[in-house]
């Protein structure tokens, strides 16, 4: 019976560790981060238009010039696209106002 107790006692305690794990938050302001992952999903667009060998590449060209055009480091790009994953609930409130810009930016060019 003590093994049983045991038993049901770890789970209980990693289950409650579990549970009052609060997920990250992203470091870069909403405003400043949503451009960027604009940015970021518009290259990926470009990119697949290159052959395999060469994506790689091209992808750390465009994402370097992501983080000059914007003025944020590669690193912490690279950072909040983790603790977006890690979030889908705040990902996906993200990426409504990613697309939101996107259309923007695409009416935008459209009067132009």
């Amino acid at each position: 019976m003590s093994k049983l107790l045991n038993i049901f006692l770890v789970f209980l305690i990693l289950f409650i560790l579990s549970c009052n794990k609060t997920k990250p938050t992203i470091t870069i302001e909403k405003e400043v981060l949503i451009p960027i992952l604009a940015d970021m999903h518009i290259a990926q667009e470009m990119i697949l238009k290159f052959r395999v060998v060469e994506r790689d590449s091209v992808r750390r060209l465009y994402y370097h010039e992501i983080s000059q055009i914007h003025n944020v480091d590669t690193a912490s790009i690279t950072n909040e696209l983790k603790i977006l994953q890690a979030n889908p609930d705040l990902a996906f409130e993200i990426y409504e106002k990613v697309y939101k810009h996107i259309d923007g930016m695409s009416e935008n060019n459209k009067s132009n």
